[in-house]
């Protein structure tokens, strides 16, 4: 479903964004696409927005997501699970912060405990991308040693 807060991040609109999160704006919803505010975050480089949103989730989170039947079911998660959760295309926000090259984030999630061994559907890990968008060698090191 879509919401302000993830329209305003799908539209690079990273003030309005951070307005809506201070103000409470839900961060616990998947789009039909299996999306979060955290994918859309890292999607359009918006590394304050990803911040906020991290800083944001507790151990134990209540996440909307859209069942197999379409309908909407709430599902506890950790912050580990929400981060490490894959989009229907099966990107983690690590994948994607990888792929759309944004160093400063791929270290985030990595502090936060992303977990760099989850593959997509085409079989990639992290490192997999980063070697492939021939990312920093500090970056793959990171992915490495995490």
């Amino acid at each position: 479903r879509s919401t302000a807060l993830n329209l305003a991040l799908l539209y690079g609109q990273e003030d309005v964004a951070m307005i809506l999160l201070d103000r409470g704006a839900e961060i616990f919803v998947v789009d039909g696409y299996g999306n979060t505010p955290l994918h859309f975050s890292v999607h359009h480089n918006l590394p304050k927005a990803v911040s906020k949103i991290m800083d944001i989730m507790g151990d134990n989170n209540i996440m909307d997501i859209m069942g197999d039947n379409n309908i909407m079911e709430q599902v506890e998660m950790s912050k580990q699970q929400i981060i490490d959760l894959k989009n229907k295309a099966g990107k983690a926000p690590l994948h994607m912060a990888v792929s759309y090259e944004c160093p400063a984030v791929v270290k985030k999630f990595l502090d936060e405990g992303a977990n760099p061994k989850i593959t997509d559907n085409e079989g990639n890990t992290a490192l997999h991308l980063a070697v492939h968008r021939n990312l920093s060698m500090q970056v793959i090191i990171d992915i490495i040693e995490a």
